[in-house]
């Protein structure tokens, strides 16, 4: 007889069911919403339940955990795994592309009361009622996707777990098993060899596999994949190393899930073999000393294909792969023509291959396609994002990665050999081959936003080549219409802020916790009218200094008609550093030499901390990038000073003829010096002025 108690799951394996609709992972943006304190541990509830039975839970229970799996690779279907410091659970849910409001890393609170515990083939989850359409097999109901919001509250990302090492001897089927759902790491395994000509599943007949994982003492254990995981047509690698995974069980089969290729490391040799070693790509690159050098050693290295073939603008026989994001990249020349596609990522053997220098770029030649091994498919690269002149500077570092400019004007009418790019910071080639799907295409006159290519060199002169036109990422056209932004109508522009008790003129702003990457936090204004000698932290209205004393009553500042935008910066909410007077520009089309002149002030002589400016712009929607320009005049205010001085700030040609949008930010980005107050900062008399 079944108990009817308070809890129940049942566990459906993603290798026979299939999700027939999959999204690219947008992440969210981030979750700051406190998540409820958790008031039991996922072991306590896990031993609530008894097996085959379902138990409703009827106290206010809430359990926090991780999540360390998920949907995203097709591995798992409708379900998440959390883990906490007890253990691990699995969650069902009523929905598909779970991945994207739950990634690897997200912390996320559950509220237990009312969601039932069950088990599958030993496996206890967490889901929602019991399905009795089968009285014979009764089953535990996900939960519905109307609901995720009222039982699930999302945390913070990034919130990476580190698997628990441990021996392959290590697991029971025991329905209480502490690592049951948890990640874990097996070292110096390998697959058997009556697996090594295997895939890890049937990806044409949508059938799972169970392979052998063995140690070299022989022991060993089962790794299962789904059918329909997206990297269950690749072939298992020959090596020996370390494996991530989530441990499992059904019935008395104990049995190990990975979330991708990326948790199985097997770069060594196997047991009782001389194998190979992995080297980064760095490492390979310093090897070279000038002249050729043939590779003898049992060495390998890893990257992802950051090029397209299909579209020819490279070498036929080429592929460019890149470590990582933040990695170095190589040419790979192989013998014969390949099928490698822009995504792959690749165990590259380097023995019998030759470093060598060609036209100025780096290339590792001399490779067959058996010494590469395919380790899994579209594995993106994200592209460093940066202005000509950083690529320039930084051109040997960054030779065959992938980079990204921001807001370029491209330099010609159609996609050929001649073709350069520029910014406001200069130009370079961005040559198109004659084998090219695009050579000789005519050019869109629309606006871009970005340009993405890998960097080679053409001897010493660095060159850009994208790999299709999808790096080509165009501004919509209706982008001259930019909401609460400056236009450049007629020079001068004025502003002299004696309206500010109405609110900010508009393009005008202020923000908190500006940091070198982003803007900060858009910050509250005081339209009120208040002393200099206030000590509230914040952005406000109050009196400007020209014209008046710092002796000037409150009431005396209070009828002051010339006013000015202040601050009093503040220990905490991102005033000190952090805090920023900020113009945003809809665009300087048509526009050049682009100036700006502003008083900068020091109000209150009862404050002897002393804040420095810098003055930056950045470009685009979102700007992620700031450049700092030099000014004439002092950026520094506070030091128990009163007055006010003249900043002129010249851009020459950064800012001339930019389709984007344009912010530019008097911002504070180290913490103010000495004791006492901090000090209170303005602004006045702002002039934007340029020629056309």
């Amino acid at each position: 007889m079944m108990n009817k108690f308070t809890i129940c799951i049942w566990f459906v394996f993603s290798f026979v069911l299939f999700n027939c609709c999959t999204k690219p992972f947008d992440a969210p943006p981030e979750n700051n919403i406190a998540l409820p304190n958790a008031n039991t541990t996922i072991r306590n509830v896990k031993q609530l339940h008894i097996k085959n039975n379902f138990e409703k839970i009827a106290d206010e229970l809430i359990i926090q955990g991780i999540v360390i799996a998920n949907d995203k690779s097709g591995n798992w279907y409708k379900q998440i795994i959390i883990q906490d410091e007890s253990g691990g659970i699995v969650v069902r849910m009523d929905a598909n592309n779970l991945y994207a409001n739950f990634p690897v890393g997200r912390k996320v609170a559950i509220k237990l009361k009312d969601l039932y515990l069950g088990d599958y083939g030993g496996v206890i989850q967490l889901g929602m009622g019991i399905d009795n359409a089968d009285p014979n097999n009764p089953t535990l109901m996900p939960i519905p996707m109307s609901l995720f919001d009222k039982y699930i509250i999302k945390g913070t990302f990034n919130n990476m777990l580190a698997p628990k090492s441990v021996n392959i001897n290590a697991f029971t089927t025991n329905l209480q098993d502490t690592l049951q759902s948890t990640l874990i790491q097996l070292e110096n395994v390998e697959f058997s060899i009556s697996d090594l000509d295997k895939t890890y599943a049937d990806a044409l007949n949508k059938q799972a596999l169970n392979l052998t994982i063995k140690n070299c003492s022989g022991n060993t254990i089962s790794l299962r994949t789904s059918g329909y995981a997206n990297f269950a047509s690749i072939k298992v690698p020959n090596g020996n190393g370390k494996l991530v995974a989530v441990y499992s069980i059904f019935g008395n089969a104990k049995q190990l899930f990975i979330r991708d290729t990326a948790d199985v490391n097997f770069y060594n040799s196997r047991c009782g073999n001389p194998g190979f070693t992995k080297i980064t790509i760095s490492e390979l690159r310093n090897m070279y000393n000038g002249t050729p050098l043939v590779l003898n050693d049992n060495k390998l290295i890893t990257g992802n294909v950051i090029t397209d073939a299909v579209n020819g603008n490279i070498a036929p026989n080429d592929i460019v792969v890149q470590e990582s994001n933040n990695g170095a990249g190589i040419v790979v020349r192989l013998k014969t023509l390949h099928h490698y596609k822009q995504g792959d990522s690749l165990s590259i053997f380097l023995k019998n291959g030759i470093l060598s220098k060609e036209n100025g770029v780096l290339v590792l030649k001399n490779i067959d396609s058996s010494v590469i091994q395919i380790n899994s498919y579209a594995k993106a690269i994200e592209a460093k994002q940066m202005t000509i002149q950083q690529l320039k500077l930084n051109a040997k570092l960054l030779e065959s990665t992938l980079i990204q400019i921001h807001y370029p004007i491209l330099n010609g009418n159609i996609w050929n050999e001649h073709m350069t790019i520029s910014d406001a910071t200069g130009s370079i080639n961005c040559s198109t081959l004659l084998s090219a799907s695009f050579y000789n295409v005519h050019l869109s006159v629309q606006p871009i936003k970005t340009i993405t290519g890998w960097l080679s060199f053409m001897d010493t002169l660095p060159v850009l080549y994208i790999r299709n036109l999808n790096d080509v990422e165009l501004l919509p056209a209706n982008n001259s219409n930019v909401n609460n932004a400056i236009y450049l109508n007629a020079s001068p522009l004025v502003f002299n802020f004696n309206d500010i008790g109405n609110g900010l003129p508009t393009g005008c702003f202020v923000y908190t916790n500006a940091t070198n990457n982003s803007l900060g936090t858009v910050a509250a204004f005081n339209v009120t009218k208040t002393s200099w000698g206030n000590t509230s932290g914040g952005f406000k209205n109050c009196a400007s200094a020209l014209g008046m004393s710092s002796s000037a009553t409150t009431a005396q500042q209070d009828n002051a008609s010339n006013r000015a935008i202040a601050l009093r910066q503040t220990s905490t909410g991102g005033f000190d550093p952090g805090a920023a007077f900020v113009l945003h520009l809809a665009n300087t089309i048509g526009k050049k030499n682009l100036q700006i002149s502003f008083q900068l002030q020091s109000l209150d002589v009862n404050s002897a901390r002393t804040a420095s400016w810098v003055i930056e712009y950045g470009l685009g929607e979102t700007p992620s990038l700031f450049n700092q320009v030099p000014v004439t005049g002092n950026l520094i205010t506070g030091n128990s000073q009163f007055g006010s001085q003249q900043v002129l700030v010249n851009f020459n040609n950064l800012l001339n003829n930019i389709s984007s949008e344009i912010w530019i930010r008097i911002v504070t980005k180290t913490t103010t010096s000495g004791s006492g107050s901090r000090p209170v900062s303005a602004i006045d008399d702002l002039i934007i002025s340029w020629d056309n």
